[in-house]
C-alpha cells in the first residue's frame, strides 16, 4: 500500500472526527504518532469544520525517520522513538494509523500514549484490517 492510499484510508476517520465539532473545536494540541511522510499530520494541521472554519490545531507529527516528510499548517516534527517520546505538553488527542502493529512492543507504547494525554484526552489508533499486531502483545 502507498503512502496516499493508507492517507485515503484514514480519511474516513478523520473525515468522521471533522464533523464532531463540538468536540473537535475544544482541541488544541494533536499528535500524529508514527506519521511517516505526514500526510495525516498535515490534515489534521489544516482541518477545518463544516463551514470552513479552521481548527488552528498545533500538530505534532512523530516518526523515527525523516524520510520525505511534508509540512503543513501549524505544525512541526518531532524525530523520535513512539515507546519514549516526550512531548512539551499534553495532548488532547493522539492519532495513531498504521502504526501500532509494527511497534516493538504495541503495549508499551499505548501506556507511554495514555501519559501524554490530558486527562481527558483521546487515542484514536487505526490498524489495517487484517493485520495481526497481537504477537507483541503479552499480558
Amino acid at each position: 500500500m502507498t503512502p496516499q492510499e493508507s492517507h485515503e484510508h484514514s480519511l474516513i476517520t478523520l473525515t468522521h472526527l471533522q464533523n464532531l465539532e463540538d468536540y473537535m473545536s475544544g482541541l488544541t494540541n494533536v499528535c500524529d504518532m508514527g506519521a511517516g511522510i505526514g500526510l495525516d499530520a498535515c490534515h489534521l494541521a489544516t482541518m477545518t469544520d463544516t463551514f470552513g472554519r479552521p481548527y488552528n490545531f498545533n500538530v505534532t507529527a512523530v516518526d523515527n525517520s525523516p524520510g520525505a516528510i511534508q509540512a503543513r499548517g501549524r505544525m512541526v516534527w518531532n524525530f523520535d522513538d513512539a515507546h519514549t517520546v516526550q512531548l512539551p505538553q499534553k495532548q488532547d488527542m493522539i492519532w495513531c494509523h498504521d502504526t501500532l502493529q509494527y511497534l516493538r512492543s504495541p503495549l508499551d507504547a499505548l501506556f507511554h500514549w495514555h501519559s501524554l494525554l490530558r486527562e481527558d484526552g483521546i487515542l484514536i489508533v487505526e490498524v489495517p484490517y487484517g493485520k495481526n499486531f497481537t504477537s507483541g502483545v503479552y499480558h
